[in-house]
């Protein structure tokens, strides 16, 4: 037999838990109780798009100096026609980093009649399309574009994974040398 006292309960060996706290301890509510709402349940939108050119994931492609040889590859690839020809353009002296980062003049925007949905600035606006959800390569497959939020994003991609300027980095290819011998 236990007795109760101010201090606790005596005579028994069997711990009583104390009451929870109020503000932690949760109960559910009934089906019946007035005011119920169901269960909220939180989905993920799961993007259907995604990119898979991260850093080291794939190898680029090799440097094609002629413009010519590089418009013929991409169309091979895949590359919308615009886009294969604005090679040409982008590229008339020399396939450089220069020449795919450079800024438009006024006159070359206005001829070039741009169907990318976007006012272009700069010359590698020229690979690349507006979509509802950002921008996609021009010069990739239609089933496998990839895509980006911001248009500057894209420049590593074409760089690597179109016109083999990508940077190299020269640990990784000492090391690499040194672990094939």
């Amino acid at each position: 037999m236990t007795t109760a006292t101010n201090g606790g309960i005596q005579g028994s060996s069997e711990h009583v838990p104390s009451p929870p706290h109020q503000a932690c301890h949760i109960q559910p509510q009934g089906g019946c109780v007035v005011g119920s709402q169901p269960l909220s349940v939180h989905t993920w939108e799961i993007s259907k798009r995604r990119i898979y050119d991260r850093p080291g994931k794939k190898p680029g492609v090799e440097y094609e100096p002629d413009p010519f040889k590089l418009r013929t590859r991409c169309q091979d690839h895949g590359g919308t026609n615009f886009a294969c020809q604005w090679i040409l353009i982008v590229f008339k002296y020399g396939v450089t980093l220069e020449a795919l980062l450079r800024p438009l003049d006024l006159t070359e925007i206005q001829s070039m009649k741009f169907p990318g949905g976007f006012e272009p600035s700069l010359a590698y606006d020229g690979f690349l399309q507006k979509s509802e959800d950002g921008f996609d390569c021009c010069l990739c497959k239609i089933d496998k574009r990839s895509w980006w939020k911001n248009k500057k994003d894209a420049v590593r991609h074409l760089r690597k994974f179109h016109f083999g300027l990508a940077d190299q980095c020269g640990t990784w290819y000492v090391f690499h040398l040194a672990f094939m011998s």
